[in-house]
C-alpha cells in the first residue's frame, strides 16, 4: 500500500506530517482549497514509471512532475 510505505518513510526520518481525510476530488490544488491549506503546504503523491519500475513522487501540491527528458 503506497500511503503506508509514505508514512513509514516520513516515521523513519522524523518528519512530522499531518493526514488529512477528505471527500473525493480530482486535483491535489482542488485538496487544498477545500481543506483551506495552502497549495505550497500541502503535499501530493504521484506514481511514475521509471525504467519499467514503479516510484512515488512527493511534492507540493501546487507543483508539477516534468517528464520530458
Amino acid at each position: 500500500m503506497p500511503v503506508q510505505k509514505l508514512k513509514e518513510s516520513l516515521d523513519s526520518q522524523n518528519i512530522k506530517y499531518v493526514a488529512i481525510s477528505h471527500s473525493k476530488a480530482y486535483t491535489a490544488q482542488g485538496i487544498a482549497a477545500l481543506t483551506h491549506i495552502s497549495g505550497k503546504e500541502l503535499a501530493k503523491t504521484v506514481i511514475v514509471n521509471l525504467d519499467d519500475a514503479l516510484a512515488m513522487v512527493v511534492l507540493p501540491a501546487s507543483d508539477q512532475v516534468d517528464l520530458s527528458y
